[in-house]
């Protein structure tokens, strides 16, 4: 290689420095360089083809080069790779070919001299270059160890993911930069002197990663800079900074611990421009400056110390104080007010005063030991262990913690509030002082947590101010001092997981308060009151033996939670306040009274005997309990549940809208129950749960005057049952109910009483008098029993019931009986009596004679009735299915509807639509798909009405008779009207005006049959009458005209004049009649009998047009 080769491209003065930085890194002068460079042997790559270093048939020598004095050159023009994968040893290498690559994977690579890259590219790929130099900054450093090398420019790590050491006293001339997620392990002593090392990119776009190995070391002087731009820095080994290290970037950068690593700061160290700079080696000693600026943060971790050094953050930034330190080590904190320093480590305070000023925080570190002055010390959260706290301690940070440990003391007022928490971990004694709890108003709330382990006590000079929050208990309470809630807020002290109260001074809810005491066990020997409007709750497992409860007129104490009616205590109750009973009162082996202003409100009283007059029950249950009075269900709303083997010794009164709910079976005896008020005022409802039963004996009376009983047990009646006021009451079934009645159940009064329990089984009397209803719904019985009902009132079979379970029925005439459910008639013959109606009822199968039955409404299914039917209700209505079949005539009139859900023949009977007049009409509807409606030849349809058919044709073979005298016949529907051959359309005429005539209208409609027409009222025909007769919306189906009568005939001859049919007049498809001089021809002129011809066909001509028109 010639020196030329050797510095080609470089300026005279970067040759010149290049050349002396390499000559005293090789510790030789630069002319004995040259000289070993001109005595050197040299071997040239031979082809431009790729191979590997050990071919010996690639080189210009056809011999691999491995000698200390030989000159390596590769040049050929090219595109190709020489692989460097073992050991060898040279003097110089020059690479000087535009597209070759001198990849070096494996092996070690000495020099004696130097490497020259002045084209083409030198990939280090997890090889190792020893000794020599590195000339410039062209390798590309894709992996492996540059050991004892001399690099005369910069060492870029550029390439992604690439990762270099140096090792062996390799040196740097230039500057360094890890970026592209590369990795520079230092594994030497390096020392940085005059340059700069940037760990990652600008803007955080890659990030860098530097080592300092085991063994190994960084030392920045005075005249280096560290820039970490992104990245860590991870030390094994020691860095010593007396230069710059910088964060510059809005990144997180940090300089970490990686096992024993040690930083020595006496230069400066600057997070600024928003970087985050984390600072965690195993040990930090700062005599330099570190600082945070321009919205920064600076974090120390690890152990580390400030003696001697400076700390400084400026009014946008934050200093982290992490990691162990001493309060003596702390050395000299700069902070520019607006700044923050946050205590985040554990700060040794031991043998120290530390006072905390403006701009700092305990934000999740520890304090151990010494005194401190927290006064200007905001608790964003952290710890105070052994701590003496010599001033008021305030939890003011929004949501902040602060956790008392170690035997911390609090020599002044605490404050916990802005939704923050106080933890005790210790066994903590206030004396003298006020615990407050929330703010004023409720603007704000605290909490305080007493830790397994720990304790709060209140000493007699203390107060604990509850204004808004919670104090939760796993360790005790014990207050000897006041606990004061007197804000209008809701306020708890409360069971953690098995925390203890123990009350002997004052507990205190006013001014409008919830105060709520629910420990797991409260013992209160003690004063406890609720005044002014407040309430005071008591829950958990508590005892007021020896201590004192009071309530002022205006407040509300609730006894919730458990306890016994021997440890109620002294209760003082002001005339006006309130006593709730809301927990469990075990009464067992007492007696308890309930005076005025005391309520059941939820709770539970088992056991002993109850008093229950003076006891309102807004809700609860009595289980066990020996009621001794009566049982007064009045409040709005309320609810009561017996059960247990609950007894009550009086009457029972369940109005106001409340609810008894029976889960035991409850018998009652000599006693009387009302449900709702008289009048109808307020209802009542009783339940008879699953399990649960009614029994009331033959002494005993059910005034149901409002409301209902609903069955899911059973309901045994031997006594009375009473329904007397205007109102609607009911016995329901609620899943399952049983009603068995031996004795009386009355409906009077005009009251309304449904039985509908899911099977009524009635051996006794249920009777309905003075205008009132009986109802009997679900699956019932009067086989043995007795209905009444009086001239007044009505009976109404509802549900479903057999005609053979009817029993004996008295109904007084003027009463009335309707079939409202569904009647199993099978095997029966069944006489509707005067007085029954079906009236929204089924019956089923059997044999009816409905002649004295009245059809309001309802459905005959498979039933044989063996008389008349005539629906003669107005507006009623009757389904005929299941094959029934009715042996007389039909009468339907007064608006009635006979509905036909069957296939249905008419034979041998006349069925009549509406009344003689026109009084009402009638409408026989056929609605059954698939089955045909048919008037047999022998069946007779008349009257005014509407027989309508949208399903299934409707074939008329017998006789059809519009009207009583003049009338019409509507078929209606989009069906088939057909008028068999047997069929006879009988019109009567006693006009030509509307009403005057017979008519019949029809959208569909298949003439034929024979058409008789008959003169009514001693009306005459005259010549040129009209008479429009049937009126069709379709073209006439089948021949289009009745049998043996085409357009034009003469139907019949009246008084010397014929009356004749035209067909398709009117819209086109309607039929008419007409009235013409009856022609009789002169024997003795064949002329005049001509012309008489010519002009009766030319008139019956004019005559068809006109009925066309």
């Amino acid at each position: 290689m010639t020196r030329s080769s050797f510095f080609a491209g470089q300026s005279h003065s970067s040759r010149s420095r290049r050349l002396r930085l390499a000559a005293i890194a090789l510790g030789i002068s630069v002319g004995t360089l040259i000289a070993i460079d001109s005595a050197s042997a040299q071997t040239t790559w031979a082809f431009p083809t790729s191979g590997t270093w050990s071919d010996s048939t690639k080189w210009s020598t056809n011999v691999v080069p491995d000698n200390v004095a030989e000159n390596v050159l590769i040049d050929q023009t090219g595109t190709y790779t020489v692989t460097l994968d073992d050991n060898r040893s040279i003097n110089n290498l020059t690479l000087n070919a535009a597209d070759a690559t001198l990849s070096h994977t494996s092996g070690t690579l000495s020099l004696n001299g130097a490497i020259s890259v002045t084209a083409g590219r030198y990939e280090l790929s997890n090889g190792t270059i020893e000794g020599g130099m590195v000339v410039g900054s062209e390798l590309a450093y894709l992996g492996g160890t540059l050991k004892g090398v001399s690099v005369t420019g910069d060492l870029n790590l550029s390439e992604s993911g690439s990762s270099v050491g140096l090792a062996g006293g390799t040196t740097i001339a230039g500057d360094v930069t890890v970026d592209n997620y590369s990795t520079l392990s230092l594994e030497q002593v390096h020392a940085f002197s005059n340059q700069t090392m940037t760990l990652g990119e600008a803007g955080g776009a890659s990030s860098g990663t530097l080592y300092v190995a085991t063994g190994g070391g960084m030392n920045v002087d005075n005249t280096a800079t560290v820039n970490l731009k992104s990245g860590n820095l991870y030390l094994q080994g020691a860095l010593v900074n007396d230069g710059t290290i910088l964060a510059d970037e809005a990144t997180s950068v940090s300089i970490d611990d990686f096992g024993g690593g040690v930083f020595t700061n006496t230069g400066t160290v600057t997070s600024t421009n928003g970087a985050n700079l984390s600072i965690n080696s195993a040990n930090t000693t700062n005599t330099g400056t570190m600082s945070a600026t321009v919205g920064s943060t600076l974090d120390l971790g690890g152990t580390w110390s400030n003696v001697g050094g400076t700390l400084a953050v400026d009014d946008t930034s934050t200093l982290n104080l992490d990691g162990s330190f001493n309060t003596a080590d702390l050395g000299t904190i700069n902070l520019t007010p607006g700044g923050t320093v946050n205590i985040t480590g554990n700060q040794n305070n031991t043998g120290s005063t530390f006072v905390g000023v403006s701009g700092w925080k305990l934000n999740g570190g520890t304090i151990t030991g010494g005194s401190l002055d927290g006064t200007s010390l905001p608790f964003v959260g952290g710890t105070l262990n052994g701590v003496a706290v010599t001033s008021d301690l305030n939890l003011t940070d929004p949501s902040g913690y602060l956790s008392l440990a170690g035997g911390t003391t609090i020599a002044g007022d605490v404050a916990i509030n802005n939704n923050s928490t106080l933890y005790l971990e210790q066994v903590h004694n206030f004396s003298n002082q006020t615990v407050t709890v929330g703010e004023a108003g409720g603007a704000s709330s605290g909490t305080l947590y007493v830790a397994t382990g720990g304790g709060m006590n209140v000493d007699n000079t203390a107060t604990a101010n509850l204004k808004s929050g919670n104090l939760y208990l796993q360790g005790a309470l014990v207050n000897d001092g006041t606990i004061l809630a007197d804000e209008a807020t809701f306020v708890s002290v409360d069971d953690f997981g098995g925390g203890a109260i123990t009350n002997t001074g004052t507990v205190t809810s006013t001014n409008g308060a919830n105060l709520s005491i629910n420990s797991a066990n409260t013992t209160n020997t003690g004063t406890m009151s609720a005044t002014v409007g407040s309430t005071l709750d008591l829950g958990g497992t508590w005892s007021n033996v020896g201590g004192t409860l009071a309530v002022d007129d205006t407040s509300t104490l609730n006894l919730g939670g458990s306890f016994n009616t021997a440890d109620l205590g002294t209760i003082n109750l002001t005339p006006g306040g309130t006593i709730n009973i809301t927990g469990t009162q075990n009464n067992t082996g007492s007696t308890f009274a309930g005076a005025a202003g005391w309520k059941l409100n939820g709770g539970t009283i088992t056991g002993g005997s109850l008093d229950g007059t003076s006891l309102p029950v807004i809700g609860g249950t009595l289980s066990g309990v020996a009621v001794t009075g009566d049982l007064n269900l009045t409040e709005s709303g309320g609810y009561l549940s017996v059960a247990g083997g609950t007894t009550i010794a009086g009457d029972i009164d369940v109005n106001n809208y409340s609810t008894l709910y029976l889960e035991q079976v409850q018998t009652f005896s000599n006693q009387t129950v009302t449900v709702g008020d008289a009048g109808g005022a307020s209802s009542g409802t009783v339940y008879v749960l699953p399990g649960g039963s009614m029994n009331v004996d033959n002494t005993a009376t059910v005034n149901l005057k409002a409301g209902s009983l609903y069955l899911q047990g059973a309901l045994v009646n031997d006594g009375t049952i009473l329904a007397d006021e205007a109102t609607s009451v009911s016995v329901d079934d609620f899943g399952g109910g049983v009603f068995t009645n031996t004795a009386t159940v009355t409906s009077t009064n005009g009251a309304n009483l449904s039985i509908n329990s899911a099977n009524t089984t009635n051996t006794g009397t249920m009777s309905a008098t003075l205008g009132s209803t009986l109802q009997l719904g679900g699956t019932w019985s009067n086989l043995g029993g007795t209905l009444a009902v009086d001239d007044t009132s009505t009976l109404n079979l509802g549900g479903s019931f057999n005609t053979t379970g009817l029993g004996t029925i008295n109904l007084t005439p003027g009463g009335t009986v309707n079939i409202t459910g569904s009647q199993n008639n099978a095997g029966s013959t069944f006489v509707g009596a005067t007085g029954w109606k079906l009236n929204g009822g089924t019956i089923t199968g059997g044999t009816l004679d409905g002649t004295s039955l009245p059809f309001v409404g309802g459905t005959l299914n498979g039933v044989a009735v063996n008389g008349d039917l005539n629906l003669t209700e107005s507006g009623g209505y009757l389904s005929l299915a299941g094959g029934t079949t009715i042996a007389g005539d039909i009468d339907v009139n007064n608006y009635s509807t006979l509905y036909l859900e069957q296939g249905h023949t008419f034979s041998n009977q006349t069925v009549t639509l509406g009344e003689a007049g026109g009084a009402s009409a009638g409408t026989l509807y056929a609605t059954a798909d698939g089955n045909d409606l048919r008037f047999a030849s022998d069946s007779i349809l008349d009257g005014n009405g509407t027989l309508t058919s949208y399903t299934e044709p409707v074939y008329l073979d017998g006789a059809i008779s519009p009207g009583f005298s003049a009338g019409s016949l509507q078929f209606d529907g989009d069906s088939e009207f057909i008028l068999g051959s047997t069929a006879m359309l009988n019109i009567e005429l006693g006009g030509v005006n509307s009403g005057e005539l017979d008519t019949i209208t029809a959208n569909k409609l298949t003439l034929g049959g024979g058409l008789n027409v008959s003169l009514i009222n001693g009306f005459t025909l005259a010549d040129g009458m009209e008479f429009n007769f049937l009126f069709v919306s379709d073209p006439l189906s089948g021949t289009g005209m009745f049998s043996g009568l085409n357009d034009m005939d003469r139907v019949a001859t009246f008084g010397g004049f014929d009356l004749n049919i035209a067909y398709n007049v009117g819209d086109g498809n309607d039929v008419r009649l007409f009235s013409t001089v009856t022609a009789i021809p002169e024997p003795s002129s064949i002329m005049v009998l001509a012309l008489g011809s010519i002009a009766g066909l030319g008139y019956r001509k004019r005559r068809k047009t006109r009925a066309q028109e």
